[in-house]
């Protein structure tokens, strides 16, 4: 089939470095996902909501001119009734049962998450009431059944590119989905779970986004009961968020309804509450909080950490040939770096792949980045990419790489098993790991590896194994530091 992917998609959450990065929350779905009868009259003012960027697009299907519509970036706030077609005979009609519109989840959503200390965020919502998966969000249908979907791949790309042109840089967190009233029937319900994880697979894929949480729900009260397939569906939504250790299945039985179909006013706040906290709960488990605050520091100054990383003393810098070398890459191989830091080895990975190959440096740290990909023009390194990371994803397309290189980085790892699970689906068949991290030993390593370092090589090693990969090597290059070759099984 051929591709459905907006031109601009590709290079939508490509790494550019501007004055502002700011993280972006998507909203999709039917009918509560718009908020079809969140009344805007009972929603109490706040004033933290003209922080919050919105651009939304949501009506009826198919997604046409008669849309409410931003326009444009705006803040947070309800959207109006817009100019929607009645009536429908074959779907539920309007914008929103309100005359003076109404809102979905986001409004909750970007409140707690302010109340819970997020900075500046952005909301792209793309809803279209009365929609199924298969006949409305199918991402391999180039026809009607596949509009809601393109709508939202649309709506992203032209509010990615408008932020962009105000200097702002949008990362793409999460997805917020409300959806499986429609599919609550005998031809539909039967087939909801592989329909909706084959949607977030190629949401994560068709947005460049492999990091990307997907927050699930539906409202479990449809129909109060009377519905025989809504149990099925809500178990196809725990089975999807049970496989896909990135989607997270947020339950709604408690929020307040305005009738048998949809939440009211209350009971839409309240859903989108929920999905903070299951947001919040899923980004708060972390091994080791905070090892990375200092480097997200909107303060912070390369030229110190090039002065730190990158001088005579420190054992991998001193050694840095040598470890080069005992990877063995081959002319044309693809090597991430994966939390390059300030480039230290990008040099010397693009020496040892030659023209034909590549070098991804891969950090969480724009500035770094920044200062990378200058380092690689001065020095005429057009083989040089830089891909921006999360705290959970490494960011790379599946099966690009063939060697990854996490030096001093793995204990900075907050989410390790997700991180090598983005890392085991970008490496190729027999792709390999080449790991070096320090030595941590009670009684032996400093204070400053046993505060700062939350394992050994042990541990880390059987994290590494369990997330698929298996050890082939351990190389006695250095004294303070181990290197380990993994394979990918």
């Amino acid at each position: 089939m051929k591709s459905r992917i907006i031109p601009a998609l590709a290079l939508i959450f490509a790494l550019r470095i501007s004055a502002e990065t700011i993280d972006l929350y998507l909203v999709a779905g039917q009918s509560n996902a718009v908020g079809f009868d969140a009344d805007p009259a009972k929603l109490p003012e706040e004033a933290g909501d003209k922080e919050v960027m919105l651009w939304w697009r949501c009506g009826d299907p198919p997604p046409d001119e008669h849309d409410t519509m931003s326009r444009g970036w705006t803040y947070l706030k309800p959207q109006p009734l817009g100019d929607p077609i009645k009536p429908r005979k074959d779907r539920q009609y309007g914008n929103f049962g309100q005359a003076a519109g109404g809102f979905g989840p986001e409004i909750g959503f970007a409140r707690e998450m302010r109340r819970q200390g997020a900075g500046k965020i952005a909301i792209v919502k793309a809803a279209f009431s009365g929609t199924g998966i298969r006949r409305d969000w199918n991402p391999r249908s180039d026809g009607a059944d596949g509009s809601c979907y393109r709508a939202l791949l649309e709506e992203v790309a032209k509010a990615t590119a408008e932020a962009r042109t105000q200097g702002t840089e949008l990362r793409l967190r999460a997805l917020l989905w409300v959806q499986g009233e429609s599919d609550a029937n005998a031809r539909d319900a039967e087939h909801y779970e592989k329909a909706l994880a084959a949607m977030l697979a190629a949401l994560r894929k068709d947005l460049d986004a492999p990091g990307m949480v997907s927050l699930l729900a539906v409202n479990t009260r449809f129909l109060e009961g009377r519905n025989k397939f809504m149990p099925q569906i809500v178990e196809a939504q725990r089975a999807v968020a049970k496989a896909d250790p990135l989607a997270v299945y947020v339950d709604t039985a408690k929020c307040s309804i305005a009738n048998q179909v949809h939440f009211d006013a209350a009971g839409t706040l309240e859903m989108g509450r929920l999905f903070a906290m299951a947001f919040a709960d899923m980004d708060s488990k972390s091994v080791k909080p905070g090892i990375n605050e200092q480097f997200l520091d909107p303060g912070l100054k390369v030229t110190q950490w090039v002065e730190r990383f990158e001088k005579e003393g420190r054992e991998v810098y001193d050694h840095r040939r040598e470890i080069v070398a005992a990877a063995k890459v081959g002319r044309g191989a693809v090597v991430a770096d994966i939390g390059a830091g300030t480039g230290l080895f990008v040099p010397l990975w693009a020496e040892a792949v030659g023209d034909q190959g590549k070098v991804i440096a891969v950090d969480i740290v724009p500035k770094f980045l920044s200062h990378i990909a200058g380092r690689a023009k001065e020095q005429g390194m057009s083989h040089v990419e830089t891909q921006l990371c999360t705290g959970r994803s490494t960011g790379l397309k599946a099966d690009s790489i063939d060697v990854a290189f996490i030096c001093d980085t793995y204990h900075h790892f907050e989410h390790p098993q997700d991180t090598l699970a983005s890392l085991h689906q970008a490496l190729r068949a027999r792709g390999e790991i080449l790991l070096v991290d320090f030595k941590r030993e009670e009684g032996v390593s400093s204070e400053w590896i046993l505060s700062h370092v939350r394992a050994g090589e042990a541990v880390f090693a059987k994290e590494i194994e369990e997330a698929g990969f298996e050890l082939a090597e351990r190389m006695d290059l250095l004294k303070d530091n181990y290197v380990l070759r993994f394979k990918k099984r």
